[in-house]
């Protein structure tokens, strides 16, 4: 099987995890050690900002093949926003032939098994949006209809 070697960005973030920035490298430098990527270089760790740090690894994806977290909670900033955050993102990355890794999950946008993972994702995340109904108004004026 041909497994190509991706030059990859680590993203770090602190928020919503137990691991610190150090326990994060950790993990994404084993993972990248036993799939042969390499990691060229980290993206700013937040400090409160966390789209400060994910706007600089988007940039790097001009010169590299990837950007690898420790899960996919490192790209969004509430869980229940995962659908409108990462949808565009996992998109793009796919369009652009682009690696997305979060090791947690197994997902990997560059292997078929981790095509078909993040469509399924995104079927099911969109499934689970449609399933909300809106509120109903206790007072609403249904005289017109």
């Amino acid at each position: 099987m041909l497994h190509k070697k991706l030059r990859l960005i680590g993203y770090l973030r602190t928020g919503g995890t137990i691991l610190n920035v150090e326990e994060q490298k950790q993990k994404i430098e084993e993972y990248c050690s036993e799939h042969e990527h390499k990691i060229v270089r980290y993206s700013g760790v937040d400090e409160g900002q966390p789209g400060l740090g994910l706007h600089d690894a988007l940039e790097g994806l001009k010169d590299y093949d990837g950007i690898i977290a420790i899960d996919l909670n490192r790209f969004v900033k509430h869980h229940e926003d995962r659908l409108v955050d990462l949808r565009p993102m996992i998109q793009k990355m796919l369009h652009e032939r682009k690696a997305l890794i979060a090791i947690n999950e197994q997902f990997e946008t560059q292997t078929a098994l981790g095509q078909h993972t993040a469509l399924d994702l995104l079927q099911e995340w969109s499934d689970r949006e449609s399933t909300r109904m809106p509120p109903i108004h206790e007072h609403s004026d249904m005289s017109n209809y």
